[in-house]
């Protein structure tokens, strides 16, 4: 086991505008991952683990909470230990570990997105 894993936390950069960093827009009047979003992307991290972000209409209603989805695609849900790491952390597990780098890094490298320092 590994004792201890940091789960980053970001913001988005104040001149962002979802439409010029090629997001997808949503077309059905909301996402099922984010409801009430206009634009979303998504990227997989590892094996069946797959990051989504969404972009509501006002950049100020955004948080990496609420319009952020780590979810397991294999069987269409949010990948819980990851959430329940982020909030009540304790033990992280070889696998979870991995997650939490590759979402480290994938946000890390969106160059419209801050890392909040803790």
């Amino acid at each position: 086991m590994i004792d201890h894993m940091k789960i980053n936390r970001y913001r988005l950069k104040n001149d962002f505008k979802a439409w010029e960093h090629c997001p997808i827009p949503i077309r059905t009047g909301g996402s099922y991952i984010c409801p009430g979003s206009v634009y979303y992307m998504g990227q997989e991290l590892t094996g069946d683990i797959w990051l989504y972000i969404c972009f509501p209409a006002k950049n100020e209603d955004w948080n990496d909470f609420d319009y952020v989805e780590v979810l397991d695609d294999a069987f269409c849900q949010p990948y819980i230990p990851f959430y329940n790491y982020l909030v009540n952390g304790g033990e992280c597990f070889e696998f979870l570990k991995v997650v939490i780098m590759a979402y480290n890094a994938a946000m890390d490298s969106l160059d419209f997105l801050e890392r909040i320092e803790e």
